[in-house]
């Protein structure tokens, strides 16, 4: 009952939802085929207008900094709300977008309200939060992104510092070339370039040698089954522990319970995202909240002073230096220690691993102490300090010996960094622990 040429049109459509899926053998033209390209059209013809009413803007969602549970930074998603349609989620639009060479204006869009709100944020005399922004591999062939992102940037004055580049990694398959001249570019003008989705498909070691990337998001899929799976645990370790020894950091997204995250801080993962900690905020209410998050939000002035202490591996013998725990390949021993950080004549502990708690416990004599409140007494607080003491500054780890109350333990520390406040790593040992 149909024109012909529009039959044929219409079981075109249906062949192009196969796609690369090859467990499809066959689709039939009807309803759910036609939404698909009424919602495919609906983009393609209100996209621009969409742009121009401002129906478009980002979202940002908290990265929490693993060592502190304060938040580094933001990352923006783009939001879609369409006054009759509501909201229309990214899977429904990013993809047309890229396909059509569309996705810069989107990139480029969402790139300058941020940098609008971290001048408004200035302005009101707020904190200016950090925030990470996506880039698509289409943008590359697209315009001269780097170029483009500058003017903007510098349109509102904002230091590189406070603005992430993120990345797909799929880009390194599809544009590799102009991938390493980009990074290089954004490098030199004071970005940090992070790989998206580390592990969604495309990975190779190789990526990690060719390519200067400053930080690995590790994907959400390794999460799955998180309780249940421990090859998940295992493959998340070994990433960490290759990232750290290739002086690349990580974040792993996806984080919805406290089980993953008191994991992900176990094994030194520097950063987490995911509802666990916040949904994503509007910019209104990003502004509400930065004028309320008090020490919530990490100083950006201590960035760098964290980020020295995240260097530490603590799946190696983190008392060793940074290239004697490169050389000691597949070491991961089981190392009780602690991250301890000197405030004025106060003692606040960053890190303190399963390790030191089981020590603690035996050295006790196995009675249900808590390993935490036995390493805060004041006579332990004396102890550390003295040994900061004599530890700051220098390149070599220092020994001592501590004995009280039955309590009978060595430690070896080594200084880590220091900016208003001073931070050190320790590892314990006793005669008393067993394996």
């Amino acid at each position: 009952k149909e024109d012909v040429i529009a039959t044929v049109d219409m079981a075109r459509r249906a062949m192009r939802l196969i796609g690369s899926d090859r467990q499809r053998v066959y689709c039939v033209y009807g309803p759910e085929v036609q939404a698909v390209y009424d919602s495919r059209d609906f983009v393609l013809i209100n996209f621009k207008r969409a742009l121009d009413d401002g129906d478009i803007k980002p979202f940002f969602q908290p990265v929490i900094r693993s060592l502190t549970g304060q938040i580094h930074s933001f990352e923006a998603l783009a939001r879609w709300n369409d006054p009759d349609r509501g909201t229309i989620p990214p899977s429904q639009f990013i993809s047309i977008l890229e396909e059509t060479r569309q996705i810069h204006l989107l990139d480029l869009e969402i790139f300058r309200q941020v940098c609008q709100l971290q001048q408004s944020c200035q302005r009101m005399g707020l904190p200016i939060p950090v925030i990470s922004v996506n880039i698509s591999p289409v943008d590359f062939n697209s315009c001269d992104i780097v170029a483009e992102i500058e003017k903007i940037r510098n349109q509102y004055q904002i230091p590189s510092k406070y603005l992430k580049i993120e990345v797909l990694e799929s880009v390194i398959v599809s544009a590799p070339d102009q991938l390493k001249e980009i990074i290089a570019q954004l490098h030199d003008l004071g970005y940090e370039i992070w790989m998206d989705d580390f592990g969604s498909g495309y990975s190779s070691m190789n990526n990690l040698k060719d390519f200067d990337f400053d930080l690995l998001k590790i994907d959400m899929a390794f999460l799955e089954n998180f309780t249940e799976n421990s090859q998940s645990k295992i493959i998340i370790s070994e990433i960490v522990d290759m990232a750290k020894r290739l002086g690349i950091e990580t974040l792993c997204e996806g984080i919805e319970n406290r089980s993953q995250s008191d994991f992900l801080k176990e094994i030194g993962c520097q950063y987490q995202q995911g509802y666990l900690f916040a949904a994503s905020m509007e910019p209104d209410e990003l502004r509400n909240f930065l004028g309320e998050a008090g020490q919530q939000l990490e100083n950006v002035s201590l960035s760098d002073y964290y980020s020295q202490i995240d260097r530490v591996n603590v799946l190696s013998n983190p008392t060793h230096s940074l290239a004697e725990q490169n050389s000691s390949l597949g070491e991961n021993i089981d190392v009780p220690m602690a991250i301890v950080e000197k405030d004025g004549c106060s003692i606040n502990y960053l890190y303190f691993n399963h390790a030191l708690k089981r020590l603690l416990a035996i050295a006790e004599n196995g009675q249900a102490v808590s390993a935490e409140n036995l390493a805060k007494t004041p006579s332990v607080d004396k102890f550390l300090l003295e040994q900061m003491d004599r530890c700051q500054g220098k390149s070599q780890a220092i020994s001592a010996s501590y004995e009280e109350g039955g309590l009978h333990v060595k430690i070896r520390m080594r200084w880590l960094a220091s900016q208003e406040k001073s931070s050190f790593v320790c590892i314990v040992t006793s005669e008393h622990y067993q394996e």
